[in-house]
């Protein structure tokens, strides 16, 4: 009986070694809507993502037709967004 405790917490073992681990993730993102004051959507608003972790340089996105605008695989740091559109006055 105990070859057979041992083969099965041995078996056991050896299976907790075949799960895939999960990896860190070390980027972020950053996801919005555009809205006007009263709460409705803005699309084609171009956003303006700066920062000093940057890399490669500023990045643009234009909102879609829902107002959602999404930038990516961002390393940990401080950015500043800037939303333009014709006719209104920027946000940063």
């Amino acid at each position: 009986m105990t070859l057979v405790r041992r083969m099965a917490i041995v078996t056991y073992t050896l299976m907790l070694g075949t799960i895939p681990a999960q990896a860190q993730v070390t980027t972020g993102s950053i996801t919005g809507t555009v809205t006007d004051a009263s709460g409705a959507v803005l699309p084609g608003v171009t956003l303006t993502l700066t920062g000093d972790r940057l890399i490669g340089g500023a990045q643009t996105q234009i909102s879609d037709e829902s107002g959602a605008y999404r930038f990516d695989r961002l390393v940990p740091g401080s950015y500043h967004v800037k939303f333009e559109l014709q006719g209104l006055r920027s946000v940063e």
